[in-house]
């Protein structure tokens, strides 16, 4: 093997091989036993070594990519709610910040809608917890067939949920409200062979580039549950039909 084969090797990482190309263009330029190397010679080894960086590079670039798919599984992971696949209240809590964060800058507004199960107990207790389960995924896919791309839904725990309604004004984001309680207390969710009615009590807050997502998230649940004792009173054995005429959004409107 010659001094060039012994420099340049097969095996190593990405700094030993550019310290060994180095070491190549040196050789390649001065005297080996006081003849200089053959121009052609040196030429062949130095794109070996190229060769090697580009299967290095390509190999890098496939494990960057494999490491970006995992961090973005654990995000999911860490953010996602795993029954119903929508936001947890952790990922939740971090779309409202930045989304809040946002509305300082430009002055817009915003609507967060509270939405929690009437009688949800009942459910698990009469029917089991597979569909209680059901139920779930039902009202998460029914609040998510009724939002934008640009609106955000969560499943906060338990039989909870929040929607953010991103750049909605007071008036707008009523509307839209009213139609998410429309469309939840008119819908069932299929369980052998039965069908399950839901019912929902929501609590409506608009904010402003001035509020924190603690206070709109105190002031949307207090409206939510202010509705909650009306259609729920305590001496109530039972969960009651929702009349969502009389139990509109406007009346779910905190102060």
């Amino acid at each position: 093997m010659n001094t060039i084969d012994k420099k340049l090797g097969m095996k190593g990482d990405i700094h030993s091989i550019l310290d060994r190309l180095a070491d190549l263009i040196d050789t390649a330029m001065t005297a080996d036993g006081g003849a200089f190397v053959d121009v052609e010679i040196a030429c062949d080894e130095m794109r070996r070594a190229l060769g090697q960086l580009r299967l290095f590079a390509d190999k890098t670039d496939t494990q960057l990519t494999e490491l970006a798919t995992q961090v973005a599984e654990m995000r999911s992971l860490a953010t996602r709610d795993p029954l119903t696949g929508i936001f947890n209240r952790r990922g939740f809590e971090y779309e409202l910040n930045r989304t809040m964060a946002t509305h300082r800058r430009s002055g817009e507004h915003g609507v967060l809608v509270m939405v929690d199960l009437d009688g949800f107990k009942l459910v698990n207790d009469t029917y089991g917890h597979a569909a209680g389960d059901e139920v779930l995924c039902r009202v998460a896919q029914i609040l998510q067939d009724n939002i934008r791309e640009s609106d955000v839904v969560a499943r906060m725990g338990g039989d909870e949920f929040a929607v953010l309604l991103a750049g909605a004004s007071r008036s707008q984001g009523l509307v839209r409200a009213e139609e998410l309680n429309r469309q939840l207390n008119n819908a069932f969710a299929q369980w052998n062979g039965r069908m399950l009615a839901l019912s929902a009590s929501l609590g409506f807050q608009a904010f402003g580039p001035n509020d924190t997502a603690n206070k709109v998230l105190q002031r949307a649940d207090a409206a939510m549950y202010r509705i909650k004792k009306i259609k729920c009173p305590k001496d109530g054995g039972r969960p009651p039909k929702i009349d969502s005429e009389s139990a509109t959004v406007e009346d779910l409107r905190a102060d």
